[in-house]
């Protein structure tokens, strides 16, 4: 099944709604800085909020910033027959897994002026492909997942940061790597991204969406 990224966001902030508390300390902070930005006096603005349904989302836990949208790509791949061993890489910036000039490495290996140079993005997903057919090991497979619905500016980033990654892959290695694109923005882009870095042979470089995906070892057999 295809992930419905409108559904998941919009279930995910009814969820945020039924446990949004006054009380919360994160809540709290959000409400005061509101509050403060503006010289809106702090008790004015508790009975407002808690007359209002709807003014609550703006001190709600945001979804987006939950990371729903990678949590869902890790449930899609591990639901996939031919893939096993689905894991979230870490997110510091040390002990994050890069690829950096071909190298596949840790961030704490790579000089601080080489990071901010190129920006790159650490890689988000790390999964296996099982061996079939002619091929007859498992394959590893390090994937940048993005998911971007609208145009914009912070967008267009998103699309830098795949660009980056798919920059640095190796030329010439054993495992795969992935730029994993889900959402309207990649619709007129992907091929783009497909024609300037996807070379379906022993460099294992792709770029797919999440249909692709299913059918992944059609591309790397």
């Amino acid at each position: 099944m295809p992930i419905d990224y409108d559904d998941l966001k919009k279930r995910a902030w009814r969820e945020n709604m039924i446990a949004f508390n006054l009380t919360d300390a994160s809540v709290r902070l959000k409400i005061n800085n509101w509050a403060s930005l503006r010289g809106i006096d702090i008790e004015d603005l508790l009975i407002d909020i808690q007359g209002s349904k709807y003014f609550k989302y703006t001190f709600a836990k945001d979804p987006v910033r939950q990371n729903i949208y990678e949590k869902a790509a890790l449930e899609f791949l591990s639901n996939i027959l031919l893939i096993k061993n689905v894991t979230k890489l870490p997110a510091g910036r040390e002990k994050a897994l890069f690829v950096n000039n071909g190298i596949l490495t840790l961030g704490e290996n790579i000089p601080r002026t080489r990071r901010e140079e190129h920006k790159s993005k650490s890689i988000d997903i790390k999964f296996t492909v099982k061996a079939y057919k002619q091929r007859k090991a498992d394959l590893i497979c390090y994937a940048m997942h993005k998911y971007t619905e609208a145009e914009g500016g912070a967008q267009d980033n998103q699309l830098s940061d795949l660009r980056i990654f798919l920059e640095n892959c190796p030329t010439k290695r054993q495992e795969c790597y992935i730029a994993f694109t889900d959402g309207n923005y990649y619709n007129n882009r992907i091929q783009k991204l497909k024609s300037e870095f996807d070379i379906l042979s022993k460099r294992r470089v792709f770029t797919l969406n999440e249909f692709e995906i299913c059918v992944l070892e059609g591309h790397i057999i």
